[in-house]
């Protein structure tokens, strides 16, 4: 497995917790790469809260701490 597998398992793993209290419907991560430049990985999640609706949001997380 590449590390972009085992990263995308993990971040399967952290969120089931959304699934199984019933917050979501599904979890998936549909991409992940890396940012060699900024030192930064970017993961893209689909998480469905419903069969019906998707909402898609972009938040930078590593940006959002302060730290550079």
């Amino acid at each position: 497995m590449t590390n972009f597998g085992r990263i995308a398992d993990e971040a399967n793993k952290a969120l089931e917790w959304l699934v199984d209290d019933g917050f979501a419907v599904s979890i998936e991560v549909e991409s992940v790469t890396v940012d060699s430049n900024r030192d930064k990985i970017v993961l893209v999640l689909l998480i469905r809260r419903s069969r019906d609706k998707v909402d898609r949001r972009l938040v930078d997380l590593w940006d959002n701490t302060g730290r550079r």
